[in-house]
C-alpha cells in the first residue's frame, strides 16, 4: 500500500523556498551588523608603530594581541583592556 503524504511537494518547496527568504534576510542583517562593528573598531585596532630601535626586525611581530587572542569570558575584557594601556 503506497504512504500518503502529509503534504504536497509544492507545498513543501514553498515552505522551504519562505524559508529560505528569512534565512537570507537574518544573514543579510548579521552581515550588516559585522561590517558596522568592525568600522566601529578599525579605529582602535589600528596597527602602525614606529620600530624600536634601529634594525628591528618587523617578521617577528604577529600582529595586535586584539587580533592574536580570544576572551572567553566577556567580563575579563575590560581588565586586559586596562592593563594593555587602553
Amino acid at each position: 500500500m503506497p504512504r500518503r503524504l502529509k503534504s504536497s511537494p509544492v507545498a513543501d518547496f514553498n515552505s522551504l523556498e519562505s524559508e529560505k527568504v528569512e534565512l537570507e534576510s537574518i544573514v543579510s542583517d548579521l552581515r550588516d551588523t559585522i561590517e558596522t562593528l568592525s568600522a566601529q573598531l578599525g579605529g582602535r585596532l589600528a596597527f602602525d608603530y614606529k620600530d624600536p630601535v634601529r634594525g628591528f626586525d618587523r617578521c617577528k611581530v604577529k600582529g595586535l594581541v586584539a587580533r592574536l587572542v580570544e576572551v572567553k569570558h566577556s567580563e575579563h575584557a575590560t581588565a586586559l583592556e586596562v592593563v594593555a594601556g587602553g
